[in-house]
C-alpha cells in the first residue's frame, strides 16, 4: 500500500479572528512589532554596508515595501511617489544580483528611499490602530500567496522594473 503524503496547507500569520480581536482604537504595543522592525532595519544596514547581504535581507526590505503598499491601497498611508521609486530600486538590486551575480546592494537613491519606506512603516505601526495593521498584514500575505500559488496570476505578472529589464508590474 502506498503511503499518502500530506501537504501542509499555507497558513497566514494572522487569521480573520486575529483581525477582529485586535484593538480598533489603540496602536499595537511596541513589544509586538519591535522584532520585525529591527530585522528590517538590520536588513537595510546589511544591504548598505554589510560584507555579504543575503536574500533574506532583500526579502525583508521587499516585505516592508509590500506592507506599506497595502496601507496605501487601504487608504491608510500616503504614497507621495515613494512606492514606485522603492519598487524600482528593490527590483534593480534583485535583478543585478540574479543577472550579474553582484551582491544585493541598493544604490544611494535606493538606500534613501528604503529608509523613508521603513520610516513610513514605523510611523504606521506607532500611530494606526492595531486592527488596521493586522488587517493590512493579513491582506498582504493573502495577496502575495495568490501571486505565488495561482498560476493564472503568477504567469501573467512579472514584477520587475520597466526601465531596467523591460518587464511589467
Amino acid at each position: 500500500m502506498k503511503r499518502k503524503i500530506r501537504s501542509h496547507a499555507w497558513r497566514s500569520t494572522y487569521s480573520s479572528m486575529d483581525v477582529l480581536m485586535a484593538d480598533p482604537h489603540q496602536p499595537m504595543r511596541p513589544a509586538n512589532y519591535r522584532h520585525q522592525l529591527t530585522s528590517m532595519h538590520l536588513a537595510l544596514q546589511a544591504m548598505e554596508r554589510g560584507d555579504a547581504p543575503t536574500a533574506d535581507d532583500w526579502r525583508l526590505i521587499a516585505d516592508a515595501y509590500n506592507l506599506v503598499e497595502q496601507l496605501a491601497i487601504m487608504g491608510l498611508a500616503q504614497d507621495a511617489g515613494l512606492l514606485p521609486e522603492a519598487q524600482r530600486e528593490i527590483a534593480i538590486a534583485g535583478a543585478r544580483h540574479v543577472d550579474e551575480g553582484k551582491p544585493l546592494r541598493l544604490s544611494g537613491n535606493g538606500i534613501a528611499v528604503c529608509r523613508e519606506l521603513l520610516a513610513t512603516w514605523q510611523a504606521a505601526l506607532a500611530e494606526l490602530p492595531e486592527r488596521d495593521i493586522v488587517r493590512a498584514h493579513a491582506q498582504t500575505e493573502r495577496r502575495m500567496h495568490r501571486l505565488y500559488v495561482d498560476p493564472r496570476v503568477s504567469r501573467s505578472r512579472v514584477v520587475v522594473d520597466d526601465g531596467a529589464r523591460g518587464g511589467r508590474c
